[in-house]
């Protein structure tokens, strides 16, 4: 827990490094979907959403300002598959959000200025329900399980000095995530979007001629793009594994 908890704050600082205080000009740069699949940036668009490629490897999609800063409802993809969804402004998260990791978890709740402020409420990868509280500076300071009244089954009301009438019970578990065919990330129903998961349409080819040292150099088929471990350059929904 302790270790997905420091990926998250590593992916938050990330792009806080990225835009800051949210003042001034983004640092990011739009590619204007030009190079990516065109049903994709067909859909984009149509929905109003732009692509902005952010420092390592993070992609924004979704609505923007005049200087391309995320401004308004998108999503946010971390290059670990992390995927923060909800409202930013003025290139910073702000607002109602959720975030999504590969894992499989789960947490919502209101953010300021990149940081989580107040309380959020979190799912694990096992279904396990949590409360978590964040002071003002966005550091977390309890975390606790979700729990709710319930009549008590011990409660007599010929003896209602025995026991309470109820209880405070640990809240029922949620269903546990689906693994996606295509980006093997772990994620529920609930959070599948047409631009949930991201892929490549083609295959990356290899040349077979290379002697070097090193992996070996080659092509994606779909995009053109010469790194394997490139981000895909289309989105869809996820294929879950039933």
């Amino acid at each position: 827990k302790t270790e997905v908890h420091s990926t998250v704050e590593r992916n938050r600082m990330a792009f806080t490094a990225a835009y800051g205080d949210g003042s001034g000009k983004a640092k990011a740069k739009s590619d204007d979907l030009g190079d990516w699949d065109e049903d994709t940036s067909a859909s984009l668009r149509a929905a109003g959403f732009k692509i902005v490629k952010l420092p390592q490897n993070m992609m924004f999609v979704g609505q923007v300002n005049a200087t391309n800063q995320p401004h308004g409802h998108g999503y946010l993809y971390f290059s670990n598959g992390d995927v923060h969804s909800g409202q930013f402004e003025a290139g910073r998260m702000h607002g109602d959000g959720k975030l999504v990791t590969h894992s499989g978890q789960e947490i919502t709740g209101t953010f300021a200025a990149n940081k989580r402020v107040g309380t959020f409420k979190a799912v694990d990868a096992q279904g396990v329900r949590w409360i978590e509280k964040y002071d003002a500076g966005g550091k977390r300071v309890s975390r606790k399980k979700e729990r709710e009244e319930a009549a008590n089954p011990a409660y007599d009301p010929s003896e209602p000095e025995a026991a309470p009438e109820f209880i405070q019970r640990e809240v029922v578990p949620d269903e546990k995530p689906k693994k996606c065919w295509n980006c093997n990330g772990l994620s529920r129903e609930r959070n599948n979007h047409a631009w949930a998961c991201r892929l490549h349409k083609g295959r990356f080819t290899e040349d077979l001629t290379y002697r070097g040292s090193g992996p070996r150099p080659g092509v994606w088929s779909c995009c053109g793009r010469e790194t394997k471990d490139e981000p895909g350059c289309r989105f869809q929904g996820h294929n879950y594994q039933e």
